[in-house]
C-alpha cells in the first residue's frame, strides 16, 4: 500500500477494536459509579441499580472501596494514556489532537455521572440540560481546534455533536409536552436541518480548494525560451 492511501491496512480491524474498547470503557465506568448511587426514596436506603444491597451496610462499604480503587486505577489510564497511544496504531487513520481526546473523555464521564446520580423521572431535566450544554461546548471546541487529522471530517463531527445536543433538546420537549409525535417531529426536522447545514458548510469549504485545483489544471504550459 502506498503512503498516504486511505484506508490504511488494518483500518477496519482497528476501528472495530476502538469502538469495542470505548463501549467496554463506558460499561466499566458505569458499573463503578453505580455503586455510589443510593435510592433515598426507599426505606431503608438501597442502591438504585442494585436494590438488594443496602446503602451504608458493611457490604456496601466494601463495594465503595473497591469501586473507588477501580476508578483510581482504571480511569487515568483510559482517559489520559490512550490519547497518546493512538499515534502508535498504524491502522487508525482517524487520529485526534491529544488534548481534545482528554476533553472528550471528561465530557463522557460527566454525562455518565449525571445520568446515574439523577435517575428519577422528576430529575431527568438535569442530565438533559447538562448533556445539551456539553455537546454544544464540544461542538464549538471541535470547530475551533479541528482535532481530527482528516480535516474534512472535522466539519461532520461538529455537526454530529450538535446533533447529540438536539437529541437531548427533543427529549426535553417530550418531557414537558408529553407529546411524542411533536418531539419526534422536532427531532427529525432538527437532525435534517443540521445535516443540510453541515453539508453546505462542507461544500463551501471545499469549493475554493476545488476551484484552485481546476484553475491549476487549466493553466497553459509555459514554454521555456530556446537556447541560442
Amino acid at each position: 500500500m502506498k503512503a498516504g492511501e486511505f484506508p490504511s491496512r488494518g483500518f477496519a480491524h482497528s476501528q472495530i477494536l476502538i469502538h469495542f474498547s470505548t463501549t467496554l470503557s463506558v460499561w466499566i465506568i458505569t458499573t463503578f459509579l453505580d455503586l455510589f448511587a443510593c435510592d433515598f426514596y426507599q426505606t431503608p436506603n438501597v442502591l438504585f441499580y442494585m436494590p438488594e444491597i443496602q446503602c451504608g451496610s458493611y457490604l456496601h462499604h466494601w463495594f465503595i472501596v473497591l469501586a473507588a480503587c477501580g476508578l483510581f486505577l482504571y480511569y487515568p489510564i483510559s482517559s489520559f494514556l490512550y490519547p497518546n497511544l493512538q499515534y502508535l496504531n498504524v491502522g487508525n487513520d482517524f487520529k485526534y489532537d491529544t488534548s481534545f481526546v482528554v476533553l472528550f473523555n471528561q465530557v463522557k464521564l460527566i454525562i455518565i455521572a449525571v445520568t446515574i446520580f439523577f435517575p428519577y423521572e422528576n430529575e431527568v431535566v438535569i442530565p438533559l440540560i447538562v448533556s445539551i450544554a456539553l455537546w454544544i461546548g464540544l461542538a464549538l471546541v471541535n470547530r475551533i481546534l479541528k482535532p481530527n487529522v482528516v480535516k474534512v471530517l472535522n466539519i461532520w463531527e461538529t455537526g454530529l455533536y450538535f446533533g447529540g445536543a438536539w437529541v437531548n433538546v427533543a427529549a426535553l420537549i417530550a418531557y414537558f409536552s408529553k407529546n411524542t409525535a411533536l418531539s419526534t417531529t422536532v427531532l427529525i426536522l432538527g437532525l435534517i436541518a443540521i445535516a443540510i447545514i453541515t453539508f453546505a458548510i462542507h461544500r463551501y469549504k471545499r469549493l475554493p480548494h476545488d476551484y484552485e485545483e481546476v484553475s491549476q489544471n487549466k493553466k497553459p504550459a509555459v514554454e521555456e525560451p530556446a537556447e541560442n
